[in-house]
């Protein structure tokens, strides 16, 4: 298949084809894979974009009380995305399960030095919707 001239268009709107047609196992590490391409060349195409509103439930599936910023006290939509990107990158992902079924995620930052400078722990629905809300969103500015 060939892409045409507009890169992340492609890659955001296949992944988000792949991520609505999937039902199967292992569902959750999917989804990280796919993050690349729903979270990650987002983030990397439209940073100047992205809200800078403080995230919230009703808008983002995201209570600010989960998150924890060590040095600023930064929690926008932007910023969180720009953690959890670096996250991803970074190893920076835990998968919490009970009974053997995952339940949460645990999304840790460090900055240049190895200090934790970001933490969240969530809902893995939540960690989905926030991310599809950020890739649909991020198909309007392409």
């Amino acid at each position: 298949m060939e892409y045409t001239d507009r890169f992340e268009k492609e890659i955001l709107t296949r992944t988000l084809n792949i991520w609505d047609n999937y039902s199967g196992p292992f569902e959750e590490t999917l989804f990280l894979n796919l993050c690349v391409g729903l979270l990650i060349i987002p983030k990397e195409s439209l940073y100047n974009q992205l809200p800078t509103e403080e995230v919230s439930i009703s808008n983002w599936d995201i209570d600010p009380s989960w998150i924890t910023c060590e040095k600023k006290n930064d929690k926008t939509v932007k910023t969180t995305i720009r953690h959890i990107r670096n996250a991803i990158a970074h190893n920076g992902i835990a998968f919490i399960g009970q009974n053997g079924v995952i339940t949460c995620i645990e999304i840790e930052d460090k900055d240049i030095s190895r200090q934790t400078s970001f933490t969240m722990r969530l809902d893995i629905s939540n960690f989905k919707d926030f991310v599809l809300k950020v890739a649909r969103l991020a198909l309007t500015f392409l």
